[in-house]
């Protein structure tokens, strides 16, 4: 297992949370999402657009 701290980008909207973690040194960053509680993955996903991401 792999454990690294830090502070990391993190967002945390109505419908979900999101954090940005740095790979290898830092050029990439790995975004996980996690919808909030309620949300299922089909309505998550389908609220993800371009506009949305732009926002």
């Amino acid at each position: 297992m792999i454990a690294q701290s830090g502070n990391y980008p993190y967002f945390k909207g109505d419908n979900f949370q999101a954090v940005s973690l740095p790979y290898g040194q830092g050029g990439a960053s790995l975004y996980l999402f996690l919808p909030a509680e309620g949300v299922s993955l089909n309505s998550f996903l389908g609220g993800v657009t371009f506009q949305n991401w732009q926002q």
